[in-house]
């Protein structure tokens, strides 16, 4: 069964703030907000100006299929953004990359750490770059 709630935000944790076309990357540094993440995931990032906000892209992926703590999507596997063929919101070299470190079952229990901890047999915790 499939549902869609949402176990963390990263407004709640940081400051959120404005970045420019012109940047090269954007880091969200997560690795401190005891988010603790196990079986499928779903990340989706937004554009908020002053009226609205935007969904710019999403995607999923299983923590099962995490090799040496680094997943890599490219503009291509990335739902929304591989749409932009024209290259009008997304850079064509767009890519987002994600840093993990992984946990025990032992750690995500004592630490009480938030987030999706579907399973017993540990998880993932970690920034994301885009």
């Amino acid at each position: 069964m499939c549902t869609n709630t949402q176990l963390y935000d990263y407004r709640d944790h940081a400051q959120v703030r404005h970045f420019k076309k012109d940047e090269r990357f954007v880091d969200l540094d997560c690795s401190q907000h005891r988010l603790y993440i196990s079986g499928d995931i779903k990340l989706e990032f937004f554009d908020k100006d002053q009226y609205t906000t935007d969904k710019m892209f999403h995607c999923w992926f299983n923590t099962g299929f995490i090799e040496n703590n680094y997943l890599c999507f490219e503009k291509s596997v990335v739902d929304r953004a591989c749409k932009d063929k024209e290259n009008k919101v997304f850079d064509p070299n767009f890519k987002l990359e994600i840093f993990l470190h992984k946990v025990s079952a032992a750690e995500m229990n004592s630490s009480g750490g938030g987030g999706n901890s579907g399973g017993n047999g540990g998880g993932f915790t970690g920034e994301v770059k885009e």
